[in-house]
């Protein structure tokens, strides 16, 4: 369990159960994204082989699930990359030899029909005018599946890497809110310390006052009043801090703001 009661897989797990406790799960995570059985049991496998190599450098920071799908997304962007790079250069260039032309019969492109240029006061009247309409068919226009593809990988790649990074703020706020609940404790302990020591200095000032306790008694219980005050603001300010942490991850911020 983590700070939050979270399970956690065994990050130290042997590779030859990686398929079993993940497999059909890094599957359907990337089949929703590539939209493609084969291509989705690539970069899984990819991923695997890749995590083989990585293995000695992860560290168990994190879930290994996670550290799989951190891995896997890259491999969908190198994926989407690679569609990408595989369009065509010429068919996302100049095709204007290769447009379908829809004007209307006898209008000329880029010119109004003989004596009908309208001058300045019939602008605004009811006349009407023929206008003629371009279209391009193919390459750099309508059905221009070359650059439609490359379009679809650009977008799929900041789909991922936005998710990526709403993954990398959750689990920062998970963290962090673990941190401040680990702090709330650690206060209630130190102040409890704290009560407890002033409460042995003052029985050890009372015992002296009535001649039944020895000057040592007292110094020692100071020196330990001291302690427990130290300790309790150090804990104070790594629960501050804890909170501050919490706030910045959460993008709240307004809390942190002097002029409110």
């Amino acid at each position: 369990m983590d700070a939050l009661g979270k399970p956690v897989t065994n990050a130290s797990s042997d590779p030859k159960s990686w398929v079993d406790l993940h497999g059909d799960y890094l599957f359907r995570f990337a089949l929703s994204r590539v939209r493609d059985r084969q291509v989705a049991e690539d970069v899984v496998q990819e991923t695997f082989i890749a995590a083989l190599k990585a293995r000695e450098r992860f560290g168990g920071r994190s879930d290994e699930r996670t550290w799989f799908v951190a891995i896997l997304k890259n491999k969908i962007i190198d994926h989407f990359r690679r569609v990408a790079r595989d369009v065509d250069p010429e068919s996302l260039g100049d095709s204007a030899g290769q447009a379908v032309d829809y004007r209307p019969h006898g209008v000329r492109a880029g010119a109004w029909l003989p004596g009908r240029r309208p001058t300045y006061s019939e602008l605004g009247s009811s006349n009407d005018f023929a206008i003629g309409l371009r279209w391009t068919i193919g390459p750099g226009g309508l059905l221009d599946l070359g650059r439609s593809r490359s379009t679809a990988a650009q977008v799929a790649i900041a789909e991922i890497r936005l998710e990526s990074a709403s993954d990398s703020v959750r689990e920062e706020v998970r963290l962090a809110f673990g941190g401040v609940r680990i702090q709330t404790r650690m206060l209630s302990i130190a102040l409890h310390g704290l009560d407890d020591a002033a409460q042995a200095l003052s029985l050890s000032q009372d015992r002296q006052e009535h001649g039944i306790g020895l000057p040592l008694e007292v110094i020692d219980a100071a020196e330990a009043m001291r302690r427990a005050e130290l300790a309790y603001a150090r804990t104070m300010t790594n629960y501050n801090k804890a909170q501050i942490a919490l706030l910045v991850a959460s993008g709240d911020l307004s809390d942190l703001n002097p002029d409110r």
